[in-house]
């Protein structure tokens, strides 16, 4: 009897887990604000032309800032990764999410093309002749 009352004291144990597996994994809302913020992350970083060893050390210290931003440890982050990864459809509608909140950002970011920038520095370049020209006290308009 003792056997089996031991038995059964530790089969409810081992299946009373109060705690399941997810909730040791990030919700897909914050995983969509890191992953954003580790992709503007590495894209600063690329623009930077550093050489491989500085380009890794200072996409490093970026992730480190990430991850205490949103007071996740690394360990977490990647336990989360391998746990959407195992399902493609979660992922996938998080990227969605990410590249959706790049896309905002850029858009609230001023672009100006270059013949845009052409145009704009030929007419600062006229209106500098022309002010440089009438100036009244140059000595231009000396005799």
């Amino acid at each position: 009897m003792k056997k089996i009352i031991y038995t059964l004291f530790l089969l409810v144990f081992f299946s009373c887990n109060t705690e399941t597996n997810n909730d040791f994994i990030i919700k897909d809302s914050e995983m969509t604000n890191i992953l954003t913020d580790l992709h503007l992350a590495e894209a600063y970083v690329s623009q930077l032309k550093l050489n491989t060893t500085n380009t890794l050390d200072s996409l490093s210290y970026y992730k480190q800032l990430i991850y205490k931003k949103h007071q996740i440890t690394e360990s977490l982050f990647n336990r989360s990764m391998a746990h959407y990864s195992q399902d493609p459809k979660k992922l996938e509608k998080i990227y969605k999410e990410v590249k959706k909140q790049i896309e905002d950002l850029d858009s609230q970011l001023p672009h100006i093309d270059e013949t845009e920038n052409l145009i704009l520095k030929e007419k600062q370049d006229t209106i500098e002749s022309v002010v440089n020209k009438n100036q009244p006290f140059s000595n231009k308009n000396k005799p």
